[in-house]
């Protein structure tokens, strides 16, 4: 039995790759660990299924004084969990022993604009919580893997996470929504389109609806084309500048290259992000 830790900060695409990578017969898209193991009733772990019968059976047999990890791929007959993040010092993160990790990056800016939508905060805000977490990204000390080039070449990528793994995916791994998940959280619109696709309800905000229901009528016809959320072009160049300031390097650092800007409009906001 392994487990497979994403590390990531959120926001970075890292549900999308956990279920890509629990399309594979012998794999177990799990999510965040931490959410079913402190729940009380586990009918509600599943992000997919409402009264869940996967989650309502293996509580009943579930020991909480064993490993958690080990039980689950027991009960489940998959003998690789795909996690993300479990919480340091919890039950998840000390039930780890056979691990193996791959760390998600992002550009931080797309990351900030995302943060924006889900939290309905403003971009500055998302900035000042993205960046001590961005500090402390360290690259080349695991598995690394830039969403953006998951997004351009699924195949090559899911071929090498698979090496990475040990598992060989299917030629159809990127239909997500047509394998049978029980994921226990991460990002609400992956799992509304997973829905959309079984034909059941599901609850969303009404801006993140309708970005996803174009995406969901574009995937029955270009199924191999991920969904590329590149809405943080739309930021100002007053932001873009506030970002800069304090991410740039590090978001340079990863990969991505930095915005530049004329004297006129360094000397202009300068006094904007010193208000802010």
């Amino acid at each position: 039995m392994l487990v497979i830790n994403i590390k990531s900060i959120s926001y970075t695409g890292t549900t999308w790759i956990n279920y890509l990578l629990g399309c594979h017969k012998n794999a177990f898209a799990l999510g965040p660990p931490d959410r079913v193991i402190n729940l009380e009733d586990w009918s509600k772990a599943c992000q997919i299924h409402d009264n869940c019968p996967f989650w309502i059976e293996f509580q009943k047999v579930y020991d909480p004084d064993k490993n958690f990890y080990r039980q689950l791929s027991e009960f489940s007959g998959k003998d690789f969990i795909i996690i993300n993040n479990p919480v340091k010092g919890s039950k998840a993160e000390r039930d780890l022993e056979n691990v193996k990790k791959i760390q998600v990056i992002r550009d931080g800016r797309a990351v900030c604009r995302s943060y924006t939508q889900n939290k309905n905060s403003d971009f500055q805000s998302a900035v000042l919580w993205f960046t001590p977490s961005a500090a402390n990204v360290k690259l080349g000390e695991v598995f690394d893997v830039r969403y953006e080039d998951v997004i351009r070449d699924q195949f090559s990528m899911i071929k090498k996470m698979g090496d990475f793994i040990g598992l060989e995916y299917p030629e159809n791994f990127y239909k997500f929504w047509e394998f049978d998940h029980h994921a226990t959280g991460g990002n609400a619109s992956i799992s509304s389109m997973i829905k959309c696709f079984r034909g059941e309800p599901f609850v969303i905000n009404e801006s993140r609806l309708r970005f996803y229901e174009r995406e969901f009528e574009r995937l029955k016809n270009e199924p191999e084309k991920p969904v590329f959320d590149e809405r943080w072009k739309t930021l100002s160049r007053e932001e873009l500048y506030f970002f800069d300031h304090f991410c740039g390097a590090i978001n340079e650092s990863w990969g991505y290259p930095r915005d530049v800007f004329t004297e006129e409009e360094i000397k202009n906001f300068e006094g904007y992000l010193l208000r802010k």
